[in-house]
């Protein structure tokens, strides 16, 4: 606010504002609203609604509170002075406006604090604006000041008051009401399914329960259905429609709304910004769908002002249009102005409408493509999981289930592909790591196929047995996750992946590993599992080793003592570091700050000098659940965009936590 005020724009244009308060005032001004004003100051203990035609102040309570209070103080000490039309009475219903005037402009430079001389030239010097509050004197900055309040708070997620703003801008005009079910979508897209529904339904109940009770007196008037849907203004947006049948009708305008809602609130992402942008938008085609009146124009005037400053890259041309068509209509063309042309009402009111249509249709393309894209809805997270055998893929793939939750994640695991059975003659000459022992083309036809959406059936490999079980049915999902020998092996498989991950542990480590593995849960000798990594050596290194390199992510974990001197038959703990070897655009440095800063590990960032396209994050040490979640929560406010789940993820300790939050990470950066 500081800033504000130190700018001689904005002096400027309050001097302006404030030489012209006392001055002008529409017909609705001078004739409806101050004389119902005026007769509550004169009747304090009455209801005003009930003492007055319905049309004299279609707006609700809080509206007439706001406007009351100035003219109620004006009136105890000036007296008759201050009622009626008299300049002091004009400056009096003026003076709200000015106050939400400075308030608005406060909000949208909190908004977008970059942009502060581009919002005083575009919001607080707009002539339209300057027209609506203070020659005409309509009041729909106050409702749509409440509204752009209320949904501000709910992107800081002050949910009580972001309730309280919506029910004092639907007290002041009741039409605000048609964007709540946006602001819900957003909660729902961002939030998981238990914090959803309590916020959601916390957000209405104080929102209705206010509402309700600020509409008592409209209630007891007999006039609510006026101040809310029933008004001849409301039913506008009805008037859009052509005969269906003999008894049916199509509503347009009803049509036309209605599908940019669904269409906004099916959006994968709803950021803060996208939401403002879309109430904007709301806004702006429920003006296009009716006849307006001047005042009306200030629904998405203020939106349009804070687009334009925002987005740089667009030329204000449509919007410097649309202003000046404003003026050519309603001050000189149409009955509000000087009606010189009534030839041409209809023309000017076409083109006014078109170039609302048009900077409505460029900020549809602009911000929702990218703040609110609807693109992959329906593609799941595909992550690639390669490595040797022992690696430690099917530990990691489990991770990441419990990341994004076992309901909504898929694994298809490479040893399923295998062509043989054990014992099969074929496995004489080859090993389990050459691509020829393995049905890699199925594999790549069942990926493709879940990306689509389509059911596939596969059998499982059984390790106990060495049989395939009876083919069973695999469902497409929100993640799906392959692991395998030959994961990255394929091309075509390779470029489709999201995320390509490589376990490379330490070579000791991994026999380690696979030693308990195989013996322990697979029921093998020790002498076979040794003379078959014999075997499989040659092979490893053709065709498992070079699959690193396609890797977005290399995840090598080393042992921090001796395992030599270790019987890997006793299973006992092994104190382990990582190394995570990524792109050089990874951005990984917010993480590893936020890892040093929980005490319990040491990081560190390498760069390789042989390798210029790769950095190395190393990490020692443990941390808690709780702590990856703290980490995760100060990290990814949009957590839930992430997972894609309606749950929350089950946090890991140690390497595997910080494996899901590196996991993160890089989705993260494919979402920006």
């Amino acid at each position: 606010m500081k800033e504000i005020f130190k700018s001689r724009v904005f002096w400027f244009g309050l001097t302006l504002k404030v030489i012209c308060m006392p001055f002008w005032g529409s017909e609705y001004m001078r004739e409806l609203f101050i004389p119902f004003i005026d007769n509550a100051l004169i009747h304090p203990f009455s209801n005003p609604w009930a003492r007055s035609l319905p049309h004299y102040f279609p707006y609700g309570s809080a509206a007439f509170i706001v406007l009351f209070i100035p003219k109620f103080i004006g009136y105890k000490l000036l007296g008759s002075l201050a009622i009626g039309q008299s300049s002091l009475s004009l400056f009096l219903m003026k003076f709200p406006l000015l106050i939400a005037d400075i308030v608005f402009l406060q909000a949208l430079v909190r908004f977008s604090p970059k942009s502060i001389r581009l919002l005083l030239l575009f919001y607080w010097l707009n002539p339209v604006l300057f027209f609506i509050n203070y020659i005409h004197g309509q009041l729909d900055i106050l409702s749509i000041l409440f509204c752009f309040m209320s949904v501000q708070l709910l992107i800081e997620n002050r949910h009580v008051f972001s309730a309280i703003m919506m029910a004092l801008a639907t007290l002041s005009k009741f039409h605000v009401v048609i964007v709540i079910p946006l602001m819900m979508a957003y909660v729902w897209n961002n939030e998981f399914l238990k914090q959803a529904i309590q916020k959601m339904g916390g957000w209405l109940i104080v929102w209705l329960g206010i509402s309700v009770l600020g509409f008592l007196p409209v209630l007891l008037a007999k006039t609510v259905g006026y101040v809310t849907v029933g008004s001849p203004q409301a039913m506008q947006f009805f008037s859009l429609r052509t005969p269906v049948g003999e008894t049916n009708v199509f509503y347009f305008g009803v049509a036309l709304v209605a599908l940019t809602l669904g269409r906004l609130a099916l959006s994968t992402k709803i950021s803060g910004r996208g939401l403002v942008y879309s109430v904007g938008l709301v806004f702006g085609l429920l003006l296009f769908v009716v006849d307006p009146a001047p005042g009306w124009y200030f629904w998405v005037v203020p939106f349009l002002a804070l687009y334009y400053s925002t987005y740089f890259t667009n030329q204000p041309i449509l919007f410097g249009t649309l202003l000046g068509l404003y003026f050519l209509y309603f001050c000189v063309i149409s009955s509000y102005g000087l009606g010189l042309f009534p030839t041409f009402w209809g023309v000017g009111l076409t083109l006014l409408q078109t170039a609302l249509l048009g900077t409505l249709v460029d900020l549809w393309s602009v911000v929702l493509r990218n703040e609110m894209p609807v693109l992959g809805r329906m593609k799941p997270i595909l992550i690639g999981v390669s490595g040797d055998s022992g690696a430690g893929k099917n530990t990691f793939s489990l991770q990441l289930e419990k990341l994004f939750g076992p309901s909504n994640t898929v694994l298809l695991e490479g040893d399923d592909y295998h062509r043989w059975v054990r014992g099969t003659e074929k496995w004489n000459f080859y090993t389990h790591l050459n691509p020829k022992a393995n049905q890699l083309p199925v594999l790549a036809h069942h990926m493709k196929e879940l990306i689509r959406g389509r059911f596939i059936f596969h059998p499982k490999y059984d390790h106990q047995t060495g049989e395939f079980t009876s083919p069973r049915e695999i469902r497409p999902n929100k993640t799906v996750i392959i692991q395998g020998l030959h994961t990255l092996y394929l091309k075509n498989m390779r470029e489709s992946f999201d995320l390509k991950v490589f376990m490379f542990p330490d070579e000791s480590l991994r026999m380690y590993w696979k030693i308990q593995r195989d013996v322990k849960e697979r029921g093998h000798t020790l002498e076979s599992v040794l003379e078959a990594e014999r075997k499989r050596k040659e092979d490893a290194k053709n065709h498992i080793d070079p699959q690193k390199q396609h890797a977005d992510w290399i995840v090598e974990v080393y042992p921090l003592e001796d395992l030599s001197k270790l019987d890997p038959m006793t299973q006992k703990p092994v104190p382990l570091g990582v190394r995570h070897t990524l792109w050089n655009h990874s951005p990984i440095f917010e993480l590893s700050q936020a890892l040093k800063n929980t005490g319990s590990c040491t990081v560190s960032i390498v760069n390789q000098p042989e390798d210029i396209d790769r950095l190395i994050l190393d990490v020692q040490g443990t941390l808690s659940s709780a702590e990856i979640e703290r980490v995760a929560r100060h990290l990814f406010p949009n957590l839930r965009q992430l997972t894609r789940g309606r749950r929350e993820p089950t946090w890991l300790e140690g390497i595997q936590g910080i494996n899901q939050l590196i996991t993160l990470t890089l989705l993260q950066s494919m979402h920006q």
